[in-house]
C-alpha cells in the first residue's frame, strides 16, 4: 500500500468499540449515568488501549508518562533571541530593578535614610510579589542626571505604599495600577539617589513590587502616551493606522513646535532605515495644558504580525521645538494587526482567524506559583509558550491568579493553602515576549481575580474606572493581546446583604431565600440580571474608550443571554439585549466543563444551545479541562494525598464514578489511565467544538498549578513534562484534522462514521485534499480502508459522506484519518 506519511497535512486516530448488538445504536457515549451501556472492565479497557496508542503513534517508547517536548536548553535559546524594550535617545530612563528588602518589624525611621545600613538586608530584582501577610520595606539606590522634570514610572505595587526619596516622604499610593510620582524636587541630580518603599499589610493581599519601576527624566514638556491602532490591515493591502498621541506642557511658558513618529523594522530583524513616518504635526499647548492628537495614515508595504510571522516595528515618537530641536521622544514597539469579529467569526488581518488555546496560570516548580514572583523568568514564560505551539496551540489565555485568607500559609507540599484568589495581576514581559515568540494572548485585567466571594468583597465600581483604563493602555501597542477580558465566573454578582437590604430583610440566615414568596424571588433574581448587564456594559464602555481595536469580554462566564443564579429556582431571560450589541467585538464565552464538572453527553445534547447556528456573535469555549495525574514515578517521597478526587472538590462525584472506582495515584500502574482520560476528552471536545463552528476553544491548563498542589488539569506537569494527554492534544489541535466518532464511542451493526474536515488553515481554502481513512485491530492489522476526496471551503468545516466500516468481529479497533493535498 502506498505510505501516505509524506505529504500528509495531518494524521489523526479515533478509537472505537465494535459491538453488533441492537442496543448500541445511535451514540453512546462513554460514560452515561442515566444509561450506562458500557461496563466498568470496558471503560477501562477503552483508556487502556486509548494510552497505548497515543504511546504507539508518538513514538514515546518505555519512559511515556512525563515526556520532555521543550527542554530548558532549547527555552533558554529562544530567551537569547528576545529583545527588550528598546530605549529612547532625548530622555533619561534609570530602570530600579535591584531593591534590598525585608519585612518590618520595630525598625526606628531612619531606614528610609541614604546612610541607612541595609547590607544585612535580602536582595531581590523585581518584579518579585511575597505572600506574606506583613508590611515589606524596600530600599534602592541609582545615579540620577539632571532632568526638567523627573518621574517615577511604576508599572505595579502591591498594594498600598509609601515612598521616600532621600529620605523625604513623597507619595502615598493605594491600587496595583501602572501610574506616575513626580520626585523632580527630591532628587539630587548627579549623584546617587536613594529610594524608599513601604508596602502596607492588608490582609489577603500579595506585597512587593509586581513590574517594571524606573525613573525617567524629560524636559518640561514631553510626550506622555502614544497609541499605535491599526484600523485595518489585510495582505496585499495599504495598512490603515490611527496614531493618538498626548503631549503635555508642565512649565510655565507655552510651547510651539511639532510632533513626527518614525517607524523602523525591529523584530525578528533590525533596520536603520525608516520604514515608514507619519507627517509632522504641529503644536500649540498653553502653560500646564496638555494636547491629544489623533492622525490617520495610510502605510503601503507594511508587514503584518501574525503568530506564524510576528513581524515588530520601533517606532520612535520625537518632539521638536519651534526652533527644529529634539526635546523629547516616546519609544516602544508595535505590530500592525487587526483582530475582530464579524458576522460570529473571527477576523485576524482580514482573514477568518480559529483561536486554538491553553490556558496558562503561571504556576511553576519548585516555585510552586506565582506568589514569589508575579513575572517568572523570561525562560520560563518562553518554555510554556513553545510547549504550546509545540501542541499546535496559536493563543495563551494567561490566567494569574492572587490569593486572599491565611496569607503566607502552605500546606506540606509548599503549595499556597486553596481559598479565594484575589489580586492576581499580569505583567507587560508576558506580552512583550509573545509579541516575538508569536503567539496570541487573551489578557486579564488588573481585577480579573476578584472572583466568587472575592468579588462581592472587594469590587468596587470606582475601582474599575480608576485602575482599569492604566491597566490597558501600559500594553495595548502589543499586538499579541487580541482580547481583553474582566473578570473569572462571578456570574451573577449581587451579595446575600444586598439582597437582604433590598427586600428589608434582616436574617442572616444562610438559607433566608428559601422563606422568600415566588414573587420575591422573582425580584431578587431580576435584580441579579439587572446588575449584572450594568457591570458588562460598564466595563464594555470603559476598554473602548481606551482600545476598541480588540475583542473583549467582561466576564469569562458570560455567555448566551440567559443567566440564572441556582441559591434561586426562577432562570430569567435578559429583557435588555443592548449589553450585546454595545460593540462588534464583544463574543461570547462558553465555560462548560465536560469531562470534569459535566458529561459528555450533556455537549452534544445541547449542541443548539451552545453553538446555535442563527448566533450573531462568535462563540469561544473558555475552558474545557479533565484531569491527569503527573508518573508518580517522578514524585516517589512526596506526601500526596486524595489525589485523584482533589479533595473533595465539586468533580469528587464524578472522578469516583468515571471509571467505576477512584483511580489511586500511589499505583502507578493506573496514572497512565487518568492521562490517557484527559487525552480521549481533548480530542472529543475539540472535535465537537471545532466541527460544531466555534469560533476557538481553550483547554485549561497547559500544565498544572495551583488549588493546593493537586490542580491536575494541565497537559503537563509543574515541571513541564508533557503527559499523554499533550500528545492527544497535538493531534487534536492540528490545523486540518478529520473527526468522525461524534461523541459515538460504540458503533453497532447500522451505526457509521460521520466524518467532518475541519480546517483553519487560510492558505488552504480552496484546495483539494484526500483523506485516507484506516480501520486497524489494535495489533496494527488492517481490517478496512477508504479513500475519500473533498474540496476545502472557506467556512472551515466540510461535512463528508458518512463511512460504515467493516468490522470482522467485536471489539476495540482503531480508526486513523491522514489528510493529503490531492494531486
Amino acid at each position: 500500500m502506498e505510505s501516505h506519511e509524506n505529504c500528509s497535512w495531518s494524521r489523526s486516530f479515533e478509537l472505537v468499540y465494535h459491538d453488533p448488538s441492537p442496543k448500541y445504536r445511535g451514540r453512546t457515549y462513554f460514560r452515561d449515568p442515566e444509561n450506562d451501556l458500557l461496563t466498568t472492565e470496558q471503560r477501562i479497557a477503552y483508556v487502556q488501549a486509548y494510552a497505548d496508542l497515543l504511546r504507539q503513534e508518538n513514538d514515546l517508547g518505555d519512559d511515556w508518562l512525563s515526556s520532555e517536548v521543550v527542554s530548558e536548553t532549547e527555552a533558554r535559546q529562544i530567551v537569547s533571541q528576545i529583545k527588550d524594550r528598546p530605549l529612547p535617545r532625548l530622555r533619561q530612563v534609570v530602570p530600579l530593578r535591584f531593591w534590598r528588602w525585608k519585612l518590618q518589624g520595630e525598625e526606628k525611621d531612619d531606614w528610609v535614610e541614604p546612610g541607612f545600613d541595609d547590607s544585612l538586608w535580602n536582595e531581590m530584582e523585581v518584579p518579585t510579589v511575597l505572600d506574606m501577610g506583613r508590611a515589606m520595606l524596600l530600599r534602592s539606590q541609582e545615579r540620577i542626571e539632571s532632568s526638567e522634570r523627573v518621574m517615577i514610572d511604576i508599572e505595579s505595587i502591591h498594594d498600598e505604599y509609601e515612598l521616600w526619596v532621600n529620605g523625604q516622604a513623597v507619595a502615598h499610593h493605594e491600587g496595583y495600577e501602572p501610574h506616575t510620582v513626580d520626585i523632580t524636587s527630591f532628587v539630587r541630580a548627579g549623584q546617587e539617589n536613594t529610594f524608599a518603599i513601604r508596602v502596607a499589610k492588608k490582609r489577603g493581599y500579595q506585597t512587593g513590587i509586581a513590574g517594571s519601576i524606573q525613573v525617567v527624566g524629560t524636559r518640561s514638556c514631553f510626550i506622555e502616551d502614544v497609541f499605535v491602532k491599526p484600523l485595518e490591515a489585510e495582505e496585499g493591502r495599504p495598512a490603515r493606522l490611527q496614531i493618538n498621541a498626548t503631549v503635555r506642557n508642565a512649565s510655565c511658558e507655552g510651547f510651539a513646535g511639532e510632533l513626527s513618529v518614525l517607524f523602523y523594522r525591529w523584530f525578528p530583524e533590525e533596520d536603520s532605515a525608516v520604514a515608514y513616518e507619519m507627517p509632522p504635526v504641529d503644536l500649540e499647548i498653553g502653560p500646564g495644558q496638555e494636547m491629544q492628537l489623533s492622525r490617520e495614515c495610510a502605510w503601503s508595504g507594511a508587514e503584518l504580525w501574525r503568530p506564524d510571522r510576528p513581524r515588530l516595528y520601533r517606532f520612535e515618537a520625537v518632539l521638536n521645538s519651534g526652533s527644529g530641536e529634539q526635546i523629547d521622544d516616546y519609544v516602544d514597539t508595535v505590530g500592525i494587526r487587526t483582530i475582530e469579529q464579524r458576522a460570529a467569526k473571527f477576523y485576524l488581518n482580514g482573514r477568518r482567524f480559529v483561536l486554538r488555546s491553553f490556558g496558562d496560570n503561571l504556576g511553576f516548580a519548585p516555585g510552586a506559583d506565582s506568589h514569589s514572583s508575579v513575572c517568572p523568568p523570561d525562560d520560563w514564560i518562553v518554555r510554556d509558550f513553545l510547549l504550546a505551539r509545540g501542541a499546535n496551540a496559536n493563543c495563551i489565555r494567561l490566567h494569574p491568579w492572587g490569593y486572599a485568607e491565611r496569607p503566607g500559609e502552605h500546606n506540606e507540599l509548599g503549595f499556597p493553602e486553596w481559598d479565594v484568589p484575589t489580586d492576581g495581576t499580569n505583567y507587560a514581559r508576558f506580552a512583550e515576549i509573545a509579541d516575538q515568540v508569536g503567539i496570541c494572548l487573551i489578557w486579564v485585567t488588573r481585577h480579573w481575580t476578584l472572583w466568587g466571594q472575592g468579588f462581592r468583597e472587594h469590587y468596587r465600581e470606582d475601582d474599575m474606572e480608576r485602575l482599569l483604563a492604566p491597566s490597558i493602555k501600559r500594553v495595548r501597542n502589543h499586538p499579541s493581546i487580541i482580547s481583553y477580558e474582566g473578570f473569572n465566573s462571578i456570574g451573577i454578582t449581587v451579595s446575600t446583604g444586598v439582597l437582604q437590604a433590598h427586600l428589608g430583610s434582616a436574617s442572616t440566615e444562610d438559607r433566608w431565600v428559601d422563606n422568600l414568596s415566588p414573587q420575591e424571588v422573582e425580584t431578587l433574581a431580576q435584580l441579579h440580571v439587572r446588575r449584572y448587564i450594568d457591570f458588562c456594559s460598564k466595563f464594555i464602555r470603559l476598554v473602548d474608550e481606551v482600545d476598541n481595536s480588540r475583542l473583549v469580554c467582561p466576564d469569562s462566564k458570560w455567555g448566551p443571554p440567559l443567566m440564572h443564579d441556582p441559591q434561586f429556582p426562577s432562570t430569567v431571560q435578559h429583557e435588555d439585549m443592548s449589553v450585546f450589541t454595545l460593540t462588534e467585538n464583544v463574543y461570547w464565552e462558553l465555560h462548560e466543563y465536560p469531562g470534569w464538572y459535566a458529561e459528555f453527553s450533556d455537549m452534544y445534547d445541547q449542541r443548539d444551545r451552545l453553538l446555535p447556528d442563527d448566533r450573531a456573535r462568535a462563540v469561544f469555549w473558555s475552558e474545557f479541562s479533565a484531569e491527569a495525574m503527573p508518573d508518580w514515578q517522578r514524585y516517589q517521597g512526596l506526601p500526596w494525598r486524595n489525589i485523584w478526587i482533589n479533595h473533595d472538590r465539586p468533580n469528587a462525584a464524578i472522578e469516583t464514578a468515571r471509571l467505576g472506582r477512584p483511580l489511586r495515584a500511589l499505583r502507578d500502574s493506573e496514572a497512565h489511565l487518568s492521562q490517557a482520560y484527559q487525552g480521549l476528552f481533548f480530542q472529543q471536545v475539540s472535535g465537537f467544538g471545532r466541527a460544531s463552528g466555534c469560533e476557538g476553544m481553550n483547554y485549561q491548563l497547559i500544565t498544572d498549578g495551583l488549588s493546593r498542589g493537586m490542580y491536575h488539569k494541565g497537559v503537563c506537569d509543574l515541571y513541564r513534562r508533557a503527559k499523554l494527554g499533550y500528545f492527544a492534544a497535538r493531534m487534536a489541535y492540528q490545523p486540518t484534522v478529520v473527526t468522525g466518532m461524534d461523541g459515538d464511542f460504540v458503533l453497532a451493526e447500522d451505526d457509521a462514521l460521520h466524518p467532518v474536515l475541519i480546517n483553519d488553515d487560510v492558505e488552504r481554502i480552496g484546495l483539494q485534499v484526500q483523506i485516507h481513512v484506516e480501520i486497524k485491530r489494535l495489533d496494527g492489522t488492517q481490517v478496512d480502508s477508504t479513500d475519500i476526496n473533498a474540496a476545502i471551503d472557506d467556512s472551515g468545516i466540510v461535512k463528508l459522506a458518512d463511512y460504515r466500516p467493516r468490522f470482522p468481529a467485536a471489539g476495540l479497533y482503531q480508526i486513523t484519518y491522514e489528510v493529503s493535498p490531492k494531486d
